[in-house]
């Protein structure tokens, strides 16, 4: 299973309150410390400890460059 978190952090809060929720995305990807990550990430590392394969992440993913880089590919 691979997941995707989002911790309702003021920045966050801050982001829904003036419609900018296009850059909720942004704010997961550089939010670790806060226990989020994209599914692109999770996939990613799921690739990275041999549980899945990569072209099964490549069907899942949302953003195909994200994951790409994620994966160390290309």
């Amino acid at each position: 299973m691979a997941t995707e978190i989002l911790t309702v952090t003021p920045a966050v809060r801050n982001l829904i309150r003036e419609g900018k929720t296009h850059q909720i995305y942004s704010a997961m990807q550089a939010g670790q410390q806060y226990g989020m990550h994209t599914l692109d990430q999770h996939l990613a590392k799921l690739v990275r400890e041999g549980r899945i394969t990569y072209e099964t992440g490549l069907d899942k993913c949302h953003h195909t460059p994200d994951y790409n880089k994620l994966c160390g590919r290309s």
